[in-house]
């Protein structure tokens, strides 16, 4: 599995592929593979882990750098943690302490002007 955050990334077109190389010297290139502005999108990707011990991250997909504003509600609606969290163009990852939180059910809400909307995961604290 490979994995790569390209937080540079402007608007057009961009090419991408990998090349391995083996403990023998051998080396492999991949596919090329076309990233455009199509599918570079705001959104929220999910919680992680999920249930959850000590931190919970969020995925964020951003066009533009931004302020974001995370909310942990219990059950009943009740917010209990909020946190202001900047986001860069590109692929983001946003930790939040849930440490203190005794185990249950959460919902963490994002407000990101980008999105034009608030999003709401679940998770749960173990």
């Amino acid at each position: 599995d490979y994995s790569f955050t390209d937080r540079n990334v402007a608007a057009g077109r961009f090419y991408y592929r990998l090349q391995q190389k083996d403990i023998n010297g051998q080396s492999k290139l991949s596919n090329v593979v076309l990233i455009s502005d199509a599918a570079m999108k705001a959104g929220v990707s999910g919680v992680y882990p999920n249930p959850a011990i000590n931190v919970i991250n969020l995925s964020v997909n951003a066009t533009a750098t931004d302020n974001v504003q995370l909310m942990i509600s219990d059950v009943n609606g009740k917010i209990i943690r909020q946190q202001l969290s900047k986001v860069m163009t590109g692929s983001n990852s946003i930790g939040m302490d849930i440490s203190k939180l005794p185990a249950g059910y959460y919902n963490l809400t994002i407000q990101m002007k980008e999105l034009g909307k608030s999003v709401t995961e679940r998770f749960i604290k173990q």
